[in-house]
């Protein structure tokens, strides 16, 4: 009988404490904020990137990531910003969607690194463990990121991916890196794009694509979408320096310091 007791006290203290922690970890999950736009964001960022100057070529100083669900931060972002589509998507329109200072409005982080050359770089996690990483830059004063949001689970380099050629299926693209999934499922799920769609947008410069920060450069890949809604590579390019070139000709910056990089 003493023997069950103590089962029984060792199961419930068990339960307990399994309790506590997923309490403590709930607790420490961000969300999104419905954004009002009677606040008016549209000239915040600047202000805030200035409160973070302190942050300038401190490669050993480590941020305060929030961590929010992959959900509300990667498929739930209202055209705020996308996976896989340049900012340059809302230029010379009138919805401006991405306005800095509302991405900032809507999922609040002090993680943001300003680097010597001027570039900022914004950061914040998921409870599934991707980090993403939204750029900046002096040229518009902060205003709308620039080129793709970059979003990294692991760092890998562009040896993993030297199996891959054009006219591979996607599906080969997510056995190597995890973050083509999260591409495809923004493709699929979230625009619900068919081949027309993705035709007409390839054709006017915004391809279906995934971008992967790798240890010897950015790596990004395009895909065109066949009749049955497949996607397969098109076009696979490596910058070694990790200058993405967007869809306006601008070349952005988007070396991410190693200390704010998963994993380090």
């Amino acid at each position: 009988m003493k023997k069950i007791n103590l089962l029984v006290l060792f199961i419930v203290l068990f339960v307990l404490l399994l309790s506590i922690a997923v309490a403590a970890y709930a607790i420490n999950i961000s969300h999104k904020k419905e954004l009002s736009w009677s606040e008016n964001p549209w000239d915040s960022f600047a202000e805030t990137v200035d409160e973070f100057h302190s942050n300038v070529n401190d490669e050993k100083k480590r941020l305060d990531i929030p961590v929010y669900s992959e959900a509300e931060l990667l498929f739930e972002t209202n055209g705020l910003f996308y996976l896989g589509r340049d900012s340059g998507f809302y230029h010379g329109t009138n919805a401006m969607q991405n306005e800095a200072g509302a991405i900032l409005a809507t999922y609040p982080t002090s993680a943001i690194r300003f680097k010597n050359n001027g570039a900022v770089y914004t950061i914040h996690e998921t409870d599934s463990g991707y980090r993403l990483f939204l750029f900046f830059d002096k040229s518009n004063n902060y205003s709308i990121p620039m080129g793709f949001p970059i979003v990294i689970k692991s760092v890998l380099s562009f040896s993993d991916f030297s199996c891959l050629d054009i006219g591979d299926p996607i599906e080969l693209v997510e056995k190597i890196d995890p973050v083509a999934t999260l591409h495809k499922r923004v493709i699929t799920d979230v625009w619900e794009l068919e081949v027309k769609g993705a035709t007409y947008f390839a054709e006017h410069g915004y391809p279906c694509a995934s971008i992967h920060y790798l240890t010897d450069g950015l790596l990004r890949i395009e895909y065109d979408m066949l009749d049955n809604g497949k996607l397969v590579i098109s076009r696979i390019d490596l910058n070694e320096n990790c200058i993405l070139t967007d869809v306006l000709g601008n070349e952005i910056d988007c070396t991410i310091y190693e200390i704010d990089l998963p994993n380090r």
